[in-house]
């Protein structure tokens, strides 16, 4: 669990230093509310954002790119 943290981490702290200036704030909003619920332990809720982040905004979001 503890590695799985960390990982999310460093993933949040590169896809903001490399999609920062290319994201809509659309994007940001939703990705950055699944990282919120993420770490208060509410998987179910990120992982129905990050769906979102990929269905609603499809493959032209800069943030689908970030591997995640």
């Amino acid at each position: 669990m503890r590695q799985l943290f960390r990982t999310g981490i460093v993933f949040v702290l590169f896809a903001t230093i490399v999609f920062g200036q290319q994201a809509t704030q659309k994007e940001w909003k939703i990705f950055q509310k699944g990282i919120q619920d993420y770490k208060t332990g509410e998987f179910d809720k990120a992982k129905q954002n990050f769906e979102l982040v990929i269905t609603r905004l499809g493959t032209k979001s800069h943030l689908l790119t970030a591997n995640y």
